[in-house]
Order: structure tokens, then C-alpha cells, then sequence
């Protein structure tokens, strides 16, 4: 078992931060005898997770990782060298490098999760990287859509630590570039739930533009305002919002292909991604 975070969300299901944390922690506990549990030495309240384990369940073989000095496994440097990262770890005394598929600090956070869920399962770390560097990636984890001269690219992040992380990230492997994201809101019960913590997820954007909800089923509630939405992000993240149809995002007025100064990056967990390739006249798989 891998708990990489514990964030603020799907609180329709749990009804609070306390049944939430809660939750991980009973499912952690009863995990079968001598199991394996990695767990982000970064994020506080897996820290807090990772003690209350070992201290109730020491026949579990317990893994910490992250950048934070005291775990097991420890990001020590890494460089961004076009669409890879080259990673310095230290696990207990032993010192390597590796060199991954994927930009961002959240993708060499989610390469630690790995390398330490293959620690914990007996693996060594020599066969660990060798493995993780095979690893080619996901499909809407940075996924490349469309190269002309520009940059168009498509993620799944949906919620607002993911959203930051993922912009971030694509900042960071496109420094000299504008960056215009299209983002796609997954259900109103989570973007009324996290309205706050959205408003500040789009910082490192240039442009913005907000699709309608992708609903999942649930019904629009009378007091829920796109646009009330929109404006509040532009005011609290500092980059130009526009709202977007459906039928425009189709015609893909929004995007310029010809464009050598912007880079593009479509996130949410709805169906934007196949209305892109579809609208590119790109197969998905």
C-alpha cells in the first residue's frame, strides 16, 4: 500500500477532513500481517499516518520517502533535461541516480512513491531504477497531443493541489513560454467543496479559460455560477479567465498551432481530453 497524499476531497463521501483521515488510517491498519506500506514523508498528515502505523502495527514493513531529511528514501537533487528529470536519491547509506520520463516535481514525488513501493515489497534499489527507468508513462499524465510550433499537452489533474502541480511543473519545462491551460471542472458537489483552494491553483498560468462543469451524474445546483467562479479565479490567481463553450472549445478558436510563444495544457477528469482528439481528429486508445 502507497499513501502519496491525503488531501482535502471527495468530502461527499467521507463528510470530513476527520473521517477522511480516519479512513486511511483504518485502512492502513488493516493491512494483512507483515505487509508493506510506503508512505510521502513530505506530506504532514501522511508523517502522521506513518507513526500512528508503526507504532500500532510493527509487523508491517514500513517505507518513508519524499525530499524532507529523516526518510527512508530522499530526493536529493534533481534537473529538468527536456521531457526527462535526472533524480539524485539517497536510500539509507546507498547514493544513485536515475532518469525518468516526466516534468514536474510532482512526477519525481510520484517516481519516490514508486521506487519506495518496490523497496517495501523486498525489491532492491539498483532493480527498482532499472525498472522506473524503463517506464514510458501514463495516458493523460503530461501527455503530449500535438507538436507543430507549439506545445499542446493533456492531464488529468482535477483537483487544486494536482492542478498547481501539474501548471508548475509545465512552467518549469517551458520557462520562456505563455501558458495558456483550459480547464474542465469535475462536478459541482467538488468545486463548490474546494472553491477556495481552486481559486489560488492556477498562479503560475498566463491564460485561462473554464469549460462547463463535467457533471458525473450529479444535478447543477441553483446557486452554482460558472461565472462567479471564473471571476474569482482570475482575482485570487492573477491570470486572464475567460469562460468557454463547448461548442467553441471544439472549434478550437481558443488554440494557435502556429504559435512559438504559448504552450497549452488541457486538465480536468471529464471528457475534455477525448473532445480534444476528437475536434484534433486524433485517435485515443
Amino acid at each position: 500500500m502507497i499513501v502519496h497524499n491525503i488531501d482535502r476531497d471527495h468530502l461527499g463521501t467521507y463528510g470530513s477532513v476527520e473521517k477522511l483521515n480516519a479512513a486511511f488510517l483504518e485502512a492502513a491498519l488493516n493491512l494483512p500481517k507483515k505487509a508493506a506500506l510506503a508512505v510521502n514523508w513530505d506530506h504532514r498528515k501522511c508523517r502522521e499516518l506513518f507513526r500512528a502505523v508503526e507504532e500500532k502495527r510493527p509487523d508491517l514493513k514500513l517505507v518513508s520517502y519524499g525530499a524532507s531529511m529523516g526518510c527512508d528514501l530522499r530526493l536529493l537533487d534533481r534537473k529538468v533535461d527536456g521531457k526527462n528529470q535526472r533524480m539524485k536519491l539517497q536510500c539509507f547509506y546507498e547514493t544513485t541516480e536515475a532518469t525518468v520520463p516526466g516534468i514536474g516535481a510532482f512526477m519525481a514525488h510520484n517516481t519516490l512513491a514508486a521506487l519506495a513501493g518496490a523497496l517495501a515489497l523486498g525489491q532492491s534499489l539498483g532493480a527498482a531504477v532499472a525498472g522506473i527507468e524503463g517506464f514510458r508513462g501514463l495516458s493523460r499524465r503530461m501527455q503530449l497531443v500535438a507538436k507543430e510550433k507549439t506545445v499542446l499537452v493533456s492531464d488529468y489533474a482535477h483537483n487544486p493541489e494536482k492542478i498547481a502541480a501539474a501548471i508548475e511543473g509545465f512552467k518549469e519545462s517551458y520557462p520562456d513560454k505563455k501558458i495558456t491551460v483550459v480547464f474542465q471542472p469535475h462536478r459541482f458537489s467538488r468545486t463548490e467543496e474546494l472553491w477556495d483552494d481552486f481559486l489560488l491553483s492556477f498562479k503560475k498560468a498566463d491564460l485561462l479559460y473554464v469549460l462547463p462543469t463535467f457533471s458525473a451524474g450529479e444535478t447543477k445546483p441553483q446557486r452554482f455560477s460558472l461565472e462567479s467562479f471564473g471571476k474569482a479565479v482570475e482575482g485570487a490567481s492573477k491570470c486572464k479567465t475567460s469562460l468557454l463553450s463547448v461548442d467553441s472549445f471544439r472549434s478550437l478558436g481558443w488554440l494557435n498551432l502556429s504559435s512559438t510563444d504559448t504552450a497549452y495544457i488541457a486538465l480536468g477528469a471529464g471528457d475534455i481530453h477525448s473532445l480534444l482528439c476528437e475536434s484534433l481528429k486524433i485517435k485515443t486508445h
